[in-house]
């Protein structure tokens, strides 16, 4: 019975075999025992099969930062689920973001959050910039935690390690406000 690619060993045999302290074969399979992949198994082939979208970087306003206005950014996805067919089941994985990470390219130190934030009126990701600078960029890293539930077993695997992502804006020139006052309106006014 050809299991395309899984392996029967568990973790703890994969790290004795890698270290030399045991050799051998696979144990053979009961000719009438059906196969249940493990959860490891399950975890291995479903990471390998699906990708993990970027979080959906939004700056605002957008392509344009003036110094000494806050500058908002904000994450809109938080969540993903991805269904795998394997052996005939669907195993689904999902993905929920744990930290968000905003530079906003001017040396300072990033942003931090565990919150996406949100459009404005929301403030929670801001940056003000405190010189010009003629081109940067955004960049969100996201951190991800997976978890997957095994369809032959019910459980579902969190996975301890967490997958990354990162994005970038385009390029924007970070300006200094000029305001230009005239007499315009004086004079619509007949003044």
């Amino acid at each position: 019975m050809d299991h395309s690619g899984f392996w029967c060993y568990t973790p703890e045999q994969m790290e004795e075999v890698f270290m030399g302290r045991a050799r051998g074969q696979c144990p053979p399979e009961p000719a009438d025992a059906p196969f249940v992949p493990s959860d490891w198994q399950i975890t291995r082939r479903a990471l390998a099969t699906v990708t993990v979208e970027p979080a959906g970087l939004v700056m605002q306003p957008p392509n344009l930062a003036v110094v000494g206005i806050a500058q908002l950014a904000h994450a809109t996805r938080t969540h993903q689920e991805h269904a795998v067919n394997m052996l005939g089941k669907t195993v689904t994985i999902t993905f929920h973001a744990q930290e968000f990470i905003f530079d906003f390219g001017d040396g300072s130190h990033p942003v931090v959050s565990h919150d996406p934030g949100a459009p404005y009126p929301d403030m929670t990701n801001q940056h003000t910039y405190e010189e010009p600078i003629e081109s940067t960029h955004l960049t969100l890293t996201t951190w991800w935690q997976a978890t997957v539930t095994n369809p032959w077993t019910g459980h579902t695997i969190t996975l301890h390690e967490k997958l990354k992502t990162v994005e970038t804006t385009p390029p924007f020139e970070v300006k200094h406000l000029h305001i230009a006052l005239t007499d315009t309106a004086e004079e619509l006014q007949g003044h």
